[in-house]
């Protein structure tokens, strides 16, 4: 198997930086040894060590390596800081061999079908009927890689990013839809009181700003969902901010004539 000659090193903070004295040094146990204590992780464990491992071999693959070799033992938790009320929670960290092997359309291939079966290990055999195992979904999205049904890292880890931004936004509690919703609510009964039709816009982009927002964040709180700082979320927020600042100026300045 081919070595990449010319890689850029890998810099995620889900791999384990090789350092001229030799690799990283990680508190925390290695992520087959967490599996081996207990037969099935929490599916929000599990999803978080799943997008770690994928954001890792995304990088690694835009950079023109892979892994070959992606196995529980090949995966070290890192103990992350934690609050005296907290859980203890681990960032997964994936180590690389020392000449990782160019990419290529097989290498990724395989990755991703390694990447599919460490991931439907993680969740464990059902031990309830099919109608009413919760971690259903993401075993067929596990079948799905394992199966070469995706074709890059980039589609495993969207899937992944829409499940949880799903169930984050099916956690949201009454107090928390009021506090993201309320203010919609409100502005637009003030400017429908001025232009139904403008209410109507405002509408369309207060309320798919809220629930994006809103999605985004508990997705990054209750499973590690990387930040989304690309240029389409940039220019998103900036539309969502020109809207609410344009409205509230139309809605204080005095209308002339």
């Amino acid at each position: 198997m081919r070595t990449a000659a010319h890689a850029g090193p890998l810099e995620s903070p889900y791999t384990l930086r090789r350092l001229p004295e030799g690799l990283e040094s990680v508190d925390g146990p290695l992520l087959s040894a967490r599996m081996a204590a207990c037969e099935s992780l929490p599916e929000l464990e599990a999803l978080r060590y799943a997008l770690h491992v994928a954001s890792s071999l995304l990088e690694a693959h835009g950079k023109g390596v892979g892994h070959g070799g992606l196995r529980a033992d090949s995966i070290v938790l890192e103990r992350l800081e934690r609050h005296c009320c907290e859980a203890e929670k681990f960032r997964a960290k994936l180590t690389y061999p020392a000449q990782p092997p160019s990419w290529s359309g097989t290498l990724q291939a395989s990755d991703i079908a390694a990447f599919g079966s460490l991931f439907a290990a993680l969740l464990g055999n059902p031990a309830v009927p099919a109608g009413e195992d919760e971690h259903a979904p993401l075993r067929r999205l596990a079948q799905a890689c394992a199966g070469g049904r995706f074709r890059s890292m980039r589609q495993v880890l969207r899937q992944l990013e829409r499940y949880v931004e799903r169930r984050a936004f099916a956690k949201l509690t009454v107090t928390r839809w009021l506090a993201a919703f309320g203010l919609d609510a409100l502005a637009i009964a003030a400017v429908f009181w001025r232009s139904p039709v403008i209410a109507l816009l405002v509408w369309l982009v207060y309320d798919t700003g809220t629930r994006f927002a809103v999605q985004r964040t508990l997705g990054e709180r209750l499973c590690g969902l990387p930040p989304d700082r690309s240029v389409h979320n940039l220019l998103f927020r900036l539309v969502l901010f020109a809207t609410f600042a344009g409205t509230s100026l139309w809605l204080i300045l005095p209308t002339t004539g």
